[in-house]
């Protein structure tokens, strides 16, 4: 009995079309899986858009979604949207001082939670529970934490006048910080 050589070429020719049949169905199961997933993705994000009580922002929603898959990972996983990026990478290069104090907003008045010690906030006699009335000329009332942030910080050496209200005293307190 007489063998059949097959020549070299035919043989890879053959595994090289097995083998990309292979890869190319599992390639296309990887892609259906991701185009499921990104379509519950958005189909949840439609829902909430549609049907929260209050109006929402978009990419708030995306990046809180982003942060929280990240979250499930481990504590140290964690991500950033472009701003909150932009403030990490300002204090990492000392781009800008604040003065020294953490906020929050309280029945729209943007009040003082903690100081550090030794800041400048401290040095000019701010307090725990202030009250940030006034930045310069301007009513902070109904202010965000982060038009607050904004108008307060700046280059080492510069200087910002705040008006505070101190609970249980009926005048304002102006400061220069």
């Amino acid at each position: 009995m007489r063998l059949m050589r097959i020549p070299s070429a035919a043989v890879v020719t053959v595994l090289s079309v097995a083998g990309g049949m292979a890869l190319g169905s599992q390639t296309v199961r990887t892609q259906d899986r991701d185009q499921v997933r990104a379509r519950v993705w958005s189909a949840a994000l439609a829902v909430v858009e549609k049907e929260y009580v209050d109006e929402l922002e978009a990419s708030r929603l995306v990046y809180a979604s982003i942060d929280g898959m990240l979250r499930t990972l481990d504590p140290h996983s964690s991500f950033f949207d472009p701003r909150e990026f932009a403030q990490m990478r300002e204090r990492q290069e000392g781009r800008y001082f604040g003065i020294g104090v953490t906020i929050t907003t309280v029945d729209k008045d943007v009040t003082i939670t903690s100081l550090f010690e030794g800041s400048p906030a401290y040095k000019a006699g701010m307090r725990r529970g202030d009250i940030i009335a006034m930045v310069g000329e301007e009513d902070a009332h109904g202010w965000s934490t982060e038009d607050v942030v904004k108008r307060v910080k700046g280059p080492k050496g510069t200087f910002v006048q705040i008006t505070l209200r101190r609970p249980g005293l009926e005048k304002m307190i102006p400061i220069t910080v």
